[in-house]
């Protein structure tokens, strides 16, 4: 994605000029994925603020991307990704290795896992997607929503759900079974999106 792909707006919905450098205006973010291997070449995403969390806040992890780009001079015809490469001492693209890497780490950290295999077996760039399908699902949204927000073209979103505890809470409450006091937590976090800053990784394996 280069810097044209992604497109900053205020609460009224009116284009930000990048120049302005001023987050505390930004609250929504377009972004466009140019290509896709799913042939639906430019796609619009669009993502909200979130002042809940900010550190896990999809609109400004954009703008400091965006920002980093400017700050490092990559021209504008140039994947944003990139970053300088202190050991070598010149700009290198962030690539899908580096992301697994990266991933596994804080999967190794949070989880408490330390046989690296098991790790590698468990968690992968996959898992992103695959846990985003999942908490969807968790939720409640429409089939449609799910297939739409994660860029699906066709139901193959249906393979990545996992038989959990949530999906068999939705099955007694489908069938009006009744639950036991202790069982009222678990009910009622179907209905709430996990903490994005729970000490757990909370990514579907």
């Amino acid at each position: 994605m280069i810097d044209d792909d992604w497109s900053y707006y205020d609460h009224t919905g009116r284009l930000i000029d990048k120049s302005q450098r001023n987050e505390h205006l930004i609250y929504k973010v377009d972004i466009c994925w140019r290509f896709q291997k799913n042939k639906q070449n430019g796609e619009v995403i669009s993502f909200w603020r979130d002042d809940i969390d900010p550190r896990f806040c999809p609109v400004r992890a954009a703008w400091r991307i965006t920002m980093r780009a400017k700050r490092l001079g990559i021209d504008k015809s140039q994947p944003l990704g990139q970053y300088l490469d202190h050991k070598h001492g010149r700009m290198a693209y962030m690539n899908s290795v580096e992301v697994e890497r990266l991933l596994r780490e804080v999967a190794k950290f949070t989880t408490n896992i330390q046989d690296d295999t098991l790790i590698k077996q468990m968690f992968g760039m996959h898992s992103i997607r695959v846990t985003a399908c999942n908490e969807l699902a968790r939720l409640g949204v429409k089939d449609s929503f799910l297939q739409k927000r994660l860029r699906w073209r066709s139901l193959t979103f249906l393979d990545y759900l996992r038989n959990n505890m949530y999906t068999a809470i939705r099955h007694n409450l489908s069938l009006n079974i009744k639950f036991s006091p202790h069982d009222t937590s678990l009910r009622h976090s179907l209905l709430r999106p996990h903490s994005s800053g729970s000490t757990q990784t909370g990514i579907v394996c």
